[in-house]
């Protein structure tokens, strides 16, 4: 694969399986030709990451640099000649660039875009690929999951100033994918027809205001809908202000009910407490309605006993006894915290892996060594963990929260099966929160993949027919 994107003069898209070594043909592509090679990551840890990769490759890291936000000023060397590879963010490149210190943008002979399903609307890597282009440089872009219809990939596609994609196929072992059923049990149905009834009053209140909402339609974007036609309608009247505040009660509820049922109970605490400290009246006067303590009580009282919680805590000490470690993946970091707690109180070895500004790229690499090592049962992580990170010795993948995108359940999962068979889990609530969730994404997954292998195209088709995967 390398030596035919080395001998294509144009710019190319490489898609793979994750695992399948795009990154490898990338980095073997910058050596063969020689030019100096940016290589841009959605993530920093995925930049320095990726250093390590060609550290594993080469033997040695004297010619390449990991330059990224938590890189301190006086050590981003962009300029020096001795660094022929550059793995970075697309953010601190584009900020350093527009700062005037990179000495010259067209010093790079090669961009690299990994995880181009991210080069989308206003980022940064965007702007990066369109200066690529604009001086005539070569582009590549990686990516598992470029789209779940040939639009998202054409937008791609163009975002990217690709001419063609390749599609990179490598056997890969055995992964096997199964869904865990969780029950409701009494106290959750009780919280659930709680908030179900604190819906049906905001709908009403609403509908009373001359707002009409679908209440088994009432999602978070139904909600922007009702309240950017408000804004539309510039309606400064009284009604306005309460229709405002009836559809931001409607928001809190909703997250608070989605919280309840499919995450934890302390997830939900914690959101109650949150809103507690704010000095609203609409919020203090949801807070004081009879259904919203109710499920309080109930989540309080239960505290530990939620049937999403146990059976992960089941499944993990079963692991942990047949020796198999796990990756569990959570949308919510309260949520991530709390389980953290629960294993851990049930004996297990357990570590948070989280973004952002919680831990330090070091302790992510140290901690997932660990794991490695057989030093720890399972890691707790967020979307940090999510896309092109190498996650050695993995056999579990446990979706505890659900991903919400086919992107996100490409990429998760693909942090098993890749040296060894794995095991991916998702843990789906018999409710129509999860199950919704869960069967719309595979569907899109399904349907990705389709036209990946371009056996079957989506509807409704393109105006002209666009050779999608022709490097295929």
């Amino acid at each position: 694969m390398a030596r035919q994107v080395v001998e294509y003069p144009e710019n190319v898209g490489i898609i793979g399986d994750t695992g399948s070594g795009k990154t490898i043909v990338a980095i073997l592509v910058a050596i063969a030709l020689g030019e100096k090679t940016l290589v841009t990551a959605p993530t920093r840890f995925l930049a320095q990451d990726h250093l390590e990769r060609y550290r594993r490759i080469t033997g040695s890291s004297d010619h390449a640099v990991c330059i990224t936000g938590e890189t301190s000023a006086d050590k981003r060397n962009w300029n020096n000649p001795d660094h022929i590879i550059v793995f970075c963010t697309a953010e601190t490149f584009w900020a350093d660039s527009r700062n005037g210190k990179i000495s010259d943008i067209r010093n790079f002979g090669l961009f690299v875009l990994d995880e181009c399903h991210t080069v989308t609307g206003k980022k940064e890597s965007v702007k990066i690929a369109a200066a690529a282009h604009q001086f005539g440089k070569r582009i590549i872009a990686l990516s598992a999951s470029p789209g779940d219809n040939q639009e998202q990939i054409e937008t791609i596609r163009r975002n990217c100033h690709l001419e063609k994609f390749f599609r990179l196929q490598v056997p890969m072992p055995t992964k096997f994918e199964s869904l865990v059923s969780v029950a409701l049990d009494k106290s959750l149905m009780e919280i659930d027809h709680l908030f179900g009834m604190l819906t049906l009053k905001i709908v009403e209140r609403l509908t009373s205001l001359g707002v009409t909402l679908d209440l088994d339609a009432l999602t978070i974007k139904k909600l922007k809908e009702v309240i950017a036609t408000e804004l539309e309608h510039q309606i400064r009247d009284s009604r306005y202000y309460e229709v405002v505040g009836a559809i931001a009660q409607a928001f809190y509820v909703r997250h608070a009910h989605f919280s309840a049922l499919t995450e934890s109970y302390a997830t939900f605490i914690d959101h109650h407490r949150k809103l507690s400290s704010r000095k609203s009246r609409n919020v203090k006067s949801l807070l004081m309605l009879p259904e919203w303590r109710q499920a309080v009580k109930i989540a309080l009282e239960e505290s530990d006993r939620h049937p999403k919680v146990s059976q992960l805590v089941d499944r993990a000490c079963e692991w942990a006894r047949s020796n198999q470690r796990a990756l569990v993946f959570v949308n919510n970091k309260d949520t991530g915290r709390h389980l953290e707690r629960r294993l851990t109180e049930s004996g297990l070895r357990v570590a948070l892996i989280f973004g952002g500004k919680e831990r330090k790229i070091l302790m992510q690499q140290k901690t997932l060594g660990d794991l490695s090592a057989g030093k720890l049962d399972l890691a707790i992580t967020t979307s940090t963990l999510e896309m092109g990170i190498s996650v050695p010795a993995v056999d579990i993948v446990s979706h505890y929260s659900l991903p919400n995108t086919e992107k996100s359940r490409i990429q998760r999962s693909g942090r098993t099966g890749r040296f060894r068979p794995g095991e991916v889990l998702f843990f789906v609530l018999d409710h129509q929160f999860d199950k919704a969730i869960y069967w719309s994404v595979r569907k899109k997954e399904k349907e990705m993949k389709r036209i990946i292998s371009g056996r079957q195209q989506t509807r409704p088709k393109p105006k002209t027919e666009l050779p999608l995967f022709d490097g295929i």
